[in-house]
């Protein structure tokens, strides 16, 4: 994890480039502008506390959009490389990325959800993952527990001060 701040107008990503990292944006605001050709209104906007670029996490990921800072913002970088290199070396991690990437590959192909760098589909994609059979669901439980213990995202102070 990384911290970086964005100026106003400033891209954090653009349309084609490969996705590298998830981003929770700690304080201000991301302009989410979608397809290849620059629109003149945003397709959604992001604050604090929401995250972008999550699929980014468990598979190969080009960006579908450009994400522009309206104003200083701060956001804190889980880097896509290093994330799944410390999955690979822990066997449940590594099964509940597995899962999460079939079920939304899955999504993907039904037409239930859009490739997006704005995910939409979270709530579906954890109602599918619970739905397995119960050993499996008792063995998710216990990886996101130990994700949400050893992955906090720590209180980061505002560069404003």
């Amino acid at each position: 994890m990384s911290q970086v701040a964005l100026v106003a107008g400033q891209d954090l990503f653009t349309y084609g480039a490969e996705g590298k990292a998830m981003y929770y944006v700690v304080d201000g605001e991301i302009l989410y502008y979608e397809g290849a050709v620059p629109a003149l209104q945003e397709t959604a906007t992001m604050g604090r506390g929401e995250f972008v670029c999550e699929p980014v996490l468990w598979m190969k990921w080009e960006h579908m959009g450009r994400a522009t800072a309206r104003m200083l913002c701060e956001m804190i970088l889980i880097d896509a490389p290093t994330f799944q290199g410390i999955s690979t070396q822990t066997p449940e991690l590594q099964a509940q990325i597995s899962q999460l990437r079939f079920h939304y590959e899955a999504m993907l192909k039904e037409g239930v959800i859009r490739a997006h760098d704005i995910f939409e589909g979270s709530f579906e994609l954890q109602m599918r993952i619970t739905r397995q059979p119960a050993v499996q669901q008792d063995k998710s439980r216990k990886v996101l527990r130990k994700l949400t213990t050893t992955w906090r995202l720590p209180d980061v102070p505002s560069f404003r001060g």
